[in-house]
């Protein structure tokens, strides 16, 4: 299983190194749209603005602030992302460069996600997981958006595989505080968590219930 891990860590290192479009500061089309917007976003993020997500300020004819803002996500993601751009302040070129980086690692940080939850569910056969992995990993849609700074894209898959990673380990050792904390840190990032919670839950407790009331028949 240790080999398998180095072999899938390699692999998401060629992501850093060929997959990262470093020769453009802007490329046209959705991919780099999206970044620019969510960064701008990360960028205001600050008490001054009471932490609004807003992607640009004007001032009316009275000389009030007007906003345009795109609050539809979680604060985690722009909270990581203004963290990372803090010293290139004023360099608009290096600040999309950190928030891509910033992305490269949590989509990394979800394929190993996605590795050590499937090597617990097939009892240890690293190989498969590795397989699994590299296939869902490689798809085209996965790669194009790698590293374009999103909430709803690379930070909610890693919310979701952070998640799942608890579940399998809440399902197989009972480590339900581990459970609530990943859960918790992934809602900070995605609201896409609540899609694995809710029918988790919900599914649980029927199963409970079911064990329960068949254990009193008996």
């Amino acid at each position: 299983m240790a080999l398998s891990l180095v072999l899938l860590v390699l692999a998401l290192s060629t992501v850093f190194l060929f997959g990262h479009d470093r020769g453009h500061f802007y490329r046209a089309g959705h991919h780099d749209w999206l970044t620019s917007q969510h960064l701008a976003q990360a960028v205001n993020l600050s008490p001054e603005h009471h932490f609004l997500l807003f992607i640009s300020r004007t001032l009316d004819a009275d000389g009030a602030p007007l906003y345009v803002t795109y609050a539809r996500w979680p604060i985690g993601s722009y909270a990581l992302v203004k963290l990372a751009v803090l010293p290139f302040e004023g360099d608009l070129s290096a600040q999309i460069y950190a928030a891509r980086i910033v992305t490269l690692l949590l989509f990394a940080g979800s394929a190993v996600l996605a590795y050590l939850a499937l090597a617990r569910l097939t009892g240890g056969e690293g190989w498969i997981a590795l397989a699994a992995t590299l296939v869902a990993f490689s798809s085209w849609h996965a790669l194009y958006y790698s590293d374009a700074f999103a909430p709803d894209a690379v930070p909610g898959l890693f919310g979701v595989m952070l998640t799942f990673h608890g579940m399998v380990l809440f399902v197989q050792e009972d480590r339900f505080r581990q459970l609530l904390v990943k859960s918790c840190a992934a809602l900070l990032l995605c609201w896409q968590v609540y899609a694995l919670l809710l029918p988790f839950i919900v599914l649980g407790m029927a199963s409970e219930l079911s064990r329960v009331g068949g254990g009193g028949g008996g």
